[in-house]
């Protein structure tokens, strides 16, 4: 299994003036996977990027700047949401989707730090009027104290699989990372270290089999 050093989050629109800011938009907003597309890809802040397409199944995402410090009594927040929309093709449906993803820390005294995060998935096929959501499971769990520097590995699965097939979904991923200092201390917490991607792994599977494999893994099966 590869890991992804990142994600956990909430979503957060940023207002100016009582207006918020625009979504910024993938540079591939949208695109063709081996049995699937994506449209409307953007992030409410950006500091998710835009996915690279690996094998026609995965998208794969290489976070910059994704990181909150924190020194001397203060705190700081670096959260982000990713907002696609994901159709399977023709004799396909979406049986699941899991993301899992790792960040790391370093904290100095009794600094410490959080992440959070989850998924939010809509039926948008027009038939069926339904949704599902998960939070983003951690390892270890939430919230780390220091002193010390460690990693942290984050995991969030969506059973698509029961009822009637789901082959038209709008996704909602969010994830925060947030460092806490005390006086005199320091706090870093981030999910933009060298290597540290988020990738959701997109696979085909028989109609009797629910596959839910890789990084972040969107099942589709074929229907009888």
């Amino acid at each position: 299994m590869r890991k992804a050093t990142v994600l956990g989050v909430a979503a957060a629109l940023v207002l100016s003036s009582g207006a918020a800011i625009a979504d910024v938009a993938w540079d591939n907003p949208s695109g063709n996977g081996n049995f699937f597309r994506w449209e409307n890809g953007r992030n409410v802040v950006g500091l998710f990027g835009s996915p690279q397409l690996i094998g026609g199944t995965t998208l794969l995402f290489t976070p910059s700047g994704f990181r909150a410090e924190a020194t001397d009594g203060a705190q700081d927040t670096a959260t982000d949401t990713m907002i696609f929309d994901l159709y399977a093709d023709p004799g396909f449906r979406i049986t699941g989707i899991q993301i899992i993803q790792a960040g790391s820390y370093t904290l100095t005294g009794d600094a410490s730090g959080d992440a959070f995060g989850g998924i939010d998935i809509e039926d948008i096929s027009g038939g069926n009027v339904r949704s599902e959501n998960a939070p983003l499971n951690y390892v270890p769990a939430p919230p780390f104290n220091g002193p010390g520097s460690d990693t942290f590995l984050g995991q969030v699965i969506a059973d698509l699989s029961a009822g009637d097939p789901w082959t038209s979904v709008h996704v909602e991923f969010s994830s925060s990372v947030v460092a806490i200092s005390t006086p005199g201390t320091s706090a870093t917490i981030s999910l933009d270290s060298i290597g540290n991607q988020v990738a959701i792994n997109i696979v085909p599977a028989p109609a009797s089999m629910l596959a839910l494999l890789g990084l972040g893994a969107v099942a589709g099966r074929r229907r009888r």
